[in-house]
């Protein structure tokens, strides 16, 4: 048994190894797929990480893996506890509710933009002047930033990091896209 361990290199278990084998070739890719298994199960591509400490768009109290009506999916990151707490009540309940937050440019980002999480909100009930899509900001990201602004996406959101308690997926059921 000594011998495995060292050639396991040093985990304490056969199965230990074989789980972070697993999650390693996920993270690698097959086939120059890169792709990254996140907590709640689901996979992503490694473009589609969520946002980790010391990027602007992380939250400090959880990121938010959103999908907007064209497909496209970005993380919002959540920098306020109360906002956290409002994530979870909203998810938990049967009401339909938006995501909002100040819109910021971001060139390295593949989608242009990010909501800064120190602004993001879930919110019940927003002003038809506030509404769009997560695909129309990213079409066209200087129109939705700057001045302040404060824009409402619908919450779909299909999975989350750093946000124990929330129930994903979230908010498909409301708006009829999922089942």
């Amino acid at each position: 048994m000594r011998g495995n361990v060292a050639l396991l290199g040093g985990w304490r278990s056969a199965a230990g190894f074989a789980a972070a084998l697993a999650v390693a070739a996920m993270v690698l890719g097959c086939g120059g797929d890169c792709r990254v298994l996140l907590s709640g199960g689901l996979s992503v591509t490694c473009a589609e990480q969520p946002p980790g400490p010391g990027d602007p768009a992380f939250g400090q109290f959880g990121e938010i893996f959103v999908e907007g009506g064209g497909g496209l999916r970005v993380w919002v990151g959540i920098g306020d506890a109360s906002a956290a707490e409002d994530f979870r009540a909203l998810c938990s309940g049967p009401d339909f509710f938006w995501i909002v937050g100040i819109v910021l440019v971001a060139t390295d980002r593949r989608d242009g933009f990010f909501f800064d999480p120190e602004t993001v909100r879930a919110i019940s009930s927003v002003g038809e002047d506030m509404q769009t899509e997560i695909d129309r900001i990213a079409a066209d990201p200087p129109s939705f930033a700057g001045s302040g602004r404060v824009w409402a996406v619908p919450a779909r959101i299909a999975a989350a990091e750093n946000l124990p308690g929330l129930r994903v997926p979230c908010g498909w059921e409301r708006v009829g896209l999922r089942s």
